[in-house]
């Protein structure tokens, strides 16, 4: 298996689109010897009153120098969520392989958007999944303030995509080898793709999130991206579908968190007992707390009895919240109706296409959707055994059975749901639904486990820096996946990242 070759701390600026562990204290909050937080115009961050965060590096708002319409930014006022709720770090150090390293997230805002930096460094020791180290990556994300959903623009109804019957023929075809972009057409490759679908209440307009790099961030500054990794070694493969039953078990691609390196530190599903925080806004769990008692089956059907905190925003400007959603409150305040929240994407495996095809699979995805109790029942390193929803008939239920990694959006199929059940609510294709506060997407344990879609419009996008990959994947130079690895196209040799020129 190849990976990203890791690359030296770099600045990213992200406008719109794109754990949990032991933590010892620091003697200082800026400890690294870095001055403390504020930007190169000091009339532009002037702090103000609100929101205050720790000390970060004195460089941390220098991206900002790249963009003219920036305008006057002070500190973020207290009753603005996208800066209240995130972590407090100061006196948090995480240990890197035998290395201290200081996480650090900050906010500002203007009138129309928060501005959140960080340098991507997660809250908990670092769990090593990947080969890809761990690396600082300073990163500013712009959001609206005051989001909202997208108007009917959109002229491509997501009823016809078919593009995923090139992902059938495919793997039919060769496995190993991937489709040259992401086929379903339900996440963008490049540039912004909008789509809409009629539903039982009228037209929805979507804009999709992108298939590589950052859909969302989470409240320790680190990134979120879509449910899928790159076209090698498992074509557009669904990395969450490697989590395991149990903390016993071993580890899959991701930590228990949701989230491994590949480029930098980011997140395709989430724990939400890892982003808890405390009295003081604090990470209130180490990784070991947070995951000792992690229990996939439960994480994604067992009982709620509150209501989940926000743990991310989305470059739309929604929050995003974990899987216990709030639909009623007194008028004191306190929620009166809390549910599971239920993904309305199913698994139906890619031989799901078949129907749409010239193509038999003659057999050779029998296995999708076989019950299972583990890995060995599914006799095949393309599979594993895992819960994932499935329709049954009126209802979804959770069941464990043999899921195919490869082309995670193309083995899922979303439908509108709406089965009143007092124990749970179905999200809609975004992975959202409108809640006791206003709209809010939710983290789930199946597909696509944080964003499924935008229901508002990202702020406008610059430059990506490292975050332009996509996790375990590597580019497959000259067929495939493209500006992954080599900026330019081109690789030393055979189409692996160790064969990339070394500035790449």
């Amino acid at each position: 298996m190849t990976f990203l070759k890791p690359r030296a701390a770099t600045w990213t600026l992200v406008m719109g689109l794109l754990g949990c562990g032991d933590s010892a204290p620091v003697t200082d909050a800026a400890a690294d010897g870095t001055e403390p937080d504020g930007g190169t115009d000091a009339g532009m961050l002037d702090a103000g009153e609100g929101v205050s965060f720790p000390a970060c590096p004195s460089d941390i708002w220098a991206g900002l120098d790249d963009l003219e319409d920036v305008g006057e930014l002070s500190a973020c006022p207290e009753e603005e969520l996208r800066a209240t709720s995130l972590f407090q770090l100061t006196g948090v150090t995480i240990d890197n392989n035998g290395e201290a390293m200081v996480p650090c997230i900050a906010a500002r805002c203007s009138d129309e958007f928060a501005y959140v930096a960080t340098n991507s460094i997660p809250h908990y020791d670092f769990v090593q999944t990947t080969p890809n180290e761990l690396v600082e990556n300073l990163v500013v994300y712009r959001v609206p303030r005051t989001p909202s959903f997208l108007a009917a623009t959109a002229v491509d109804d997501a009823a016809g995509f078919t593009g995923c019957v090139d992902g059938y023929e495919q793997h039919i075809a060769s496995p190993g080898n991937a489709t040259p972009t992401e086929p379903s057409g339900l996440c963008a490759n490049t540039g912004e793709t909008l789509y809409f679908e009629n539903l039982s209440g009228g037209r929805v307009d979507y804009q999709a999130i992108p298939c590589l790099g950052t859909a969302a961030f989470l409240i320790s500054g680190t990134s979120a991206n879509a449910p899928n990794e790159a076209g090698f070694p498992d074509p557009w493969g669904n990395p969450a579908a490697t989590l395991p039953d149990t903390a016993a078990d071993a580890l899959g691609a991701l930590d228990l968190c949701g989230g491994h390196t590949g480029g930098d530190m980011h997140y395709h599903s989430v724990a939400g007992a890892c982003f808890a925080r405390d009295a003081s806004g604090a990470p209130a769990n180490s990784y070991v707390a947070a995951t000792e008692d992690w229990n996939l089956e439960a994480e994604l059907t067992g009982a709620c009895t509150e209501e989940s905190p926000i743990v991310g925003w989305s470059l739309d400007g929604y929050p995003i919240k974990g899987p216990c959603v709030c639909l009623a409150r007194d008028d004191a305040g306190i929620c009166t109706d809390v549910r599971r929240a239920y993904s309305s994407w199913v698994y139906e495996g890619l031989g799901s296409w078949e129907a749409e095809s010239e193509v038999s699979s003659e057999g050779a995805l029998d296995l999708e959707g076989m019950a299972c109790e583990d890995n060995s029942d599914c006799a095949d390193e393309d599979y594993r055994c895992t819960w994932a929803l499935r329709d049954d008939g009126d209802d979804v239920v959770a069941a464990k059975q043999c899921v195919l990694i490869d082309y995670g959006w193309c083995s899922h199929r979303y439908a509108e749901r709406t089965t009143d059940r007092t124990d749970r609510v179905f999200l809609d294709r975004c992975n959202g639904v409108e809640d006791a506060d206003g709209y809010a997407h939710r983290t789930t344990m199946s597909f696509p486990y944080i964003l499924g879609c935008y229901r508002g419009a990202p702020a406008e996008q610059a430059a990506r820096g490292m975050m332009m990959g996509g996790g375990m994947g590597v580019a497959m130079c000259g067929g495939g996946l493209t500006e992954m690895c080599c900026g330019d196209g081109v690789c030393g040799g055979p189409e692996t990242a160790d064969n990339c020129p070394d500035d790449c």
